[in-house]
């Protein structure tokens, strides 16, 4: 039965006693963001059996987009082709290269870095038991990327403010709307009505705004896209 996981949840694979691998799950699924490197763990732990665990991990299948920044480690070592930063987990110490001691376990770990490149694939390992272990278990891990929309990116950034507020004569509008060339400024009455508006730069903007012609009393301040999507609205109090 395949059952996507959580980021960063710890997935504990139990081995019974020489027997088999009964891996709960065979597939592990792991949500990917913008230029960010992730990673998620399956652990094969032999900490209850009084027996060591000889086994081979193979990698069967992989199908990762040739841009992402991808490593899969076991205990020891990293196995990538890539020559980054990615660290190699030291805290699990092996006794052997395809063994578990009694009372041990052993980490797994795929991490993946998608930059900015939307797509979904996977990698595929085997595991096959040895010295008289003929048990085997697969497990895949899947990665996808797929990036918010211009606009979800632009308002996570946006960083929208209004000061003073209350105002009587200027205040100051601020905003981040990195990756946009243009900003629609859009100031309404509480009936609706239209009383200003502009055309600001993106990226990181400082807008000094006069509002001594404005009537007291309560407006609301829009940020909008080229397209017309509304990124943030923040009210104004004229005094």
């Amino acid at each position: 039965m395949k059952q996507i996981l959580p980021l960063f949840i710890l997935a504990l694979m139990s081995i019974k006693s020489m027997a088999q691998f009964d891996f709960e799950y065979d597939t592990m699924e792991l949500s990917l963001a913008y230029n960010e490197l992730r990673h998620i763990n399956l652990v094969i732990d032999n900490s209850q059996s009084t027996s060591d665990l000889d086994y081979k991990w193979t990698e069967t299948h992989r199908d990762l987009n040739p841009n992402w920044e991808v490593q899969f480690c076991d205990c020891r070592t990293c196995y990538s082709d890539y020559n980054n930063s990615i660290p190699e987990d030291t805290s699990i110490a092996c006794d052997g290269f395809y063994g578990i001691s009694a009372g041990q376990s052993a980490t797994y770990i795929f991490y993946v870095n998608p930059f900015d490149v939307e797509d979904e694939g996977f990698l595929s390992v085997n595991f096959k038991g040895m010295n008289g272990n003929s048990a085997t278990g697969n497990i895949t891990f899947r990665a996808r990327f797929t990036p918010a929309s211009v606009s979800e990116q632009v308002k996570q950034n946006l960083g929208f403010k209004i000061f003073p507020n209350p105002v009587k004569d200027y205040t100051n509008i601020s905003f981040n709307a990195e990756g946009l060339q243009t900003v629609q400024l859009r100031i309404v009455d509480v009936l609706g009505k239209e009383v200003a508006t502009a055309i600001l730069p993106g990226g990181n903007t400082l807008y000094s705004l006069n509002s001594s012609e404005f009537q007291s009393g309560v407006y609301f301040v829009q940020l909008l896209m080229d397209s017309g999507d509304v990124l943030s609205t923040q009210k104004l109090v004229v005094q």
